[in-house]
Parts: structure tokens; C-alpha cells; sequence
């Protein structure tokens, strides 16, 4: 909304440090094709896979680990799909959180505090019983049996991934963004345009940006 990045904005030209950097086929991946899944980045799924194992310990002690992420990520062979195919790629919302503080001049973490803001919720970084002992446990099946995971069991990233995915909220604050949702896709502006809640996710077919459709 206030201009500073486009759907169609390319990776290269909102972040200039990475021309030569990457491979050719990167060149014109745009913030729509990360946030699709139509960017052909590998998954960064399992920490098992061939992605996660030979990612570079210096990642992790760069001064920008997306940026340094972003550069072993767009080296790495592109996903065999088709231009009209997705392939799911947690790799993909890292390096458009790298965008959005290219394009902003701020960090992720503000980004988030700003998100807050908009719809008067507390969304946070990591799992919520690491936030607060109080915060809701996981649980892991051993042996037929359920056992909560306690904070310090809790898997930990080896650098900034959380716009992959690690954050939390309470389900009172998921339903006030429901509620803003569900009144664009209603024609309602709110927060963002009601056409806007209809491209994040209805956009494109199968998965728009962001979502399952």
C-alpha cells in the first residue's frame, strides 16, 4: 500500500547485490513467485535432505543470514515443475522477508511488530511455551504415548528463518485476522482492499500467495 514493493517487483533489482551472485534462472524470479511457491527453490523442508545438510555453516554468522541464505538457496538446482506448477519452498518465504527489508529499509522482526499493529494482534517469534511457561506445549508420540516438549526441546533454527513459518499466536488473535479476511473476500475494505485479500488467496489457482486455494 505505500509503494514500496509490487507483486511483479523482481529479486535482482529490489536487492542489486545479488546480479552475479545467483543462478541465471533466478534472475526474474518476482515477490509473487516466492510467495506462490512458483520460484523452483528447493523445499528446506527436512533438515534430513540433501538442501539443509550442505547448507554453510557461515550462513548462521553472516552479518545478513538471508541475504547469505538467499545466496546459497538461488546456486542450488532449481525444482523440475512447470511455470504453471507450484512446489512448496519454505526456502522461498525466507528470501521474500529479504525483499521486504530491502525494500523498507527495516528488519523482519519490525515488519512483524508493524503486522501487530495493523490488526491488534501479538504474533512472536518461536514456540509459545518459549515466549511464556504458561504458553501452550507441543507433544511428541513415544512409545503409543503423548509427552510435552518442553522449551529447551523445542526445534531451534540455525538462523533467522521465522518467516518460514516460526510464528506463533493465540487462536483469539488468528480470528481477528479470520475476521479481516473474511470481510475483504466479502467486498469489505479493512486493512488491506478486499481485492487484495482476493489475490492473496484466490490469486492464482491451486495456490495463491501464501495459501491453499
Amino acid at each position: 500500500k505505500e509503494g514500496k514493493i509490487n507483486w511483479d517487483s523482481k529479486l535482482i533489482e529490489v536487492v542489486p547485490d545479488l546480479v552475479g551472485q545467483i543462478k541465471a534462472y533466478y534472475q526474474d524470479i518476482r515477490l509473487q513467485d516466492l510467495l506462490s511457491n512458483r520460484a523452483k527453490i528447493q523445499a528446506f523442508e527436512d533438515d534430513g535432505k540433501a538442501e539443509w545438510k550442505k547448507m554453510p555453516t557461515t550462513i548462521q554468522n553472516s552479518d545478513n543470514s538471508k541475504f547469505a541464505f538467499a545466496k546459497y538457496a538461488l546456486n542450488l538446482e532449481p525444482v523440475a515443475i512447470t511455470n504453471d506448477e507450484h512446489s512448496y519452498s519454505n526456502g522461498g518465504f525466507v528470501i521474500a522477508a529479504l525483499m521486504l527489508e530491502f525494500a523498507t529499509g527495516e528488519s523482519w522482526g519490525n515488519l512483524v511488530t508493524k503486522y501487530n499493529k495493523a490488526y491488534g494482534t501479538n504474533a512472536f517469534v518461536g514456540f509459545p511455551n518459549q515466549e511464556s511457561l504458561n504458553g501452550t506445549y507441543g507433544h511428541r508420540k513415544k512409545r503409543g504415548k503423548y509427552k510435552a516438549v518442553d522449551p529447551e526441546e523445542e526445534y531451534e533454527f540455525p538462523f533467522d528463518f521465522s518467516p518460514a513459518g516460526n510464528l506463533s499466536l493465540s487462536l483469539w488473535d488468528l480470528s481477528k485476522i479470520m475476521q479481516q479476511h473474511l470481510s475483504g473476500l466479502l467486498g469489505q475494505d479493512n486493512i488491506l482492499k478486499s481485492s487484495t485479500y482476493h489475490r492473496l488467496l484466490f490469486g492464482l489457482e491451486d495456490y495463491a500467495l501464501g495459501w491453499y486455494n
